[in-house]
């Protein structure tokens, strides 16, 4: 604009002088206000660095969080901050921002190593699991023929199932396919034992009707005074009765005290008749 107005030739005298201060008016205003452009500039660059360097303060506080998840999530919101800040000054951009990254780099690093020891701790807590399924599946492949020796094996189990629980939490990706493999181990044994106590009550019902059919019997019987046939039908009775397996222990031994009292009650009248008979027969000798 300036070899513009040098290459436009002459103008009327008597407006050269107001046009010539009306050119240098303007002019001046333009470079007054690059002048104060570049101070806002200059202001904001100060406010810039100011700020970023309060973000380095709380990035270099983080490393003191206990808490590494929490400090590393802080420090995400802290890189979104500094994205929002504009520049600062050429000179102090470099060293403004090697002083975050090394902050930033710091924490990463605990970040990773704390999800690294994690990991390895993991990998020991599921093998320690693998070893209990290895422990119950042993369990399994045992033999069990009575009630007592399942409620053993099933006590056994819920000791591994504390040990299992003990070890602590694990990720379901992690642990899933292990725990699902130990609680179905479990809950075989579990129904292994279900179904034979099922099958005893069941049985043992079964024969404690058997044990009252024959204790009404040798109450019937009591007062036979048939000696022989009596005597042989008694004791098979008693052979009966030993015969009869599981019966619950309690109600078994009520029916066993009326049905021995029944034998009992026949027997002495027996041997009181026999002494009787034998005392009369020796006299008649």
């Amino acid at each position: 604009l300036r070899e513009e107005w040098n290459q436009i030739g002459l103008v009327p005298q008597a407006d050269k002088e107001d046009l010539y201060m009306s050119y240098n008016t303007v002019v001046r205003s333009f470079y007054d206000y690059i002048k104060i452009n570049r101070d806002l500039r200059d202001l904001d660059y100060k406010r810039n660095l100011e700020a970023k360097l309060r973000l380095c303060e709380q990035a270099e506080d983080l490393l003191k969080e206990s808490d590494i998840v929490v400090a590393f999530r802080k420090l995400q919101e802290l890189h979104s901050l500094w994205k929002e800040i504009g520049p600062e000054t050429p000179e102090n951009r470099e060293e403004i921002w090697e002083r975050f990254a090394s902050a930033t780099s710091k924490i990463n690093a605990l970040h990773h190593k704390f999800f690294e020891d994690i990991k390895e701790q993991n990998e020991k807590i599921l093998a320690k699991k693998t070893e209990l399924c290895e422990k119950v599946e042993a369990i399994l492949k045992e033999e069990y023929t009575t009630l007592q020796a399942w409620r053993t094996a099933t006590d056994k189990v819920k000791e591994l199932q504390k040990e299992w629980n003990e070890l602590g939490y694990l990720p379901n990706r992690v642990v899933g396919k292990t725990r699902e493999r130990f609680q179905s181990i479990c809950s075989q044994i579990f129904e292994g034992f279900r179904t034979l106590d099922r099958a005893m009550r069941q049985e043992g019902k079964d024969n404690l009707q058997k044990l009252q059919d024959l204790c009404a019997q040798a109450e019937a019987m009591r007062e036979s005074t048939d000696w022989s046939a009596t005597t042989k039908a008694m004791i098979g009775l008693q052979k009966q009765w030993q015969a009869i397996g599981y019966a619950p222990r309690k109600r078994r031994d009520e029916i066993w005290e009326k049905f021995r009292a029944a034998m009992d009650y026949f027997f002495s009248h027996r041997d009181e008749a026999q002494s009787s008979r034998n005392k009369e027969e020796n006299v008649n000798l």
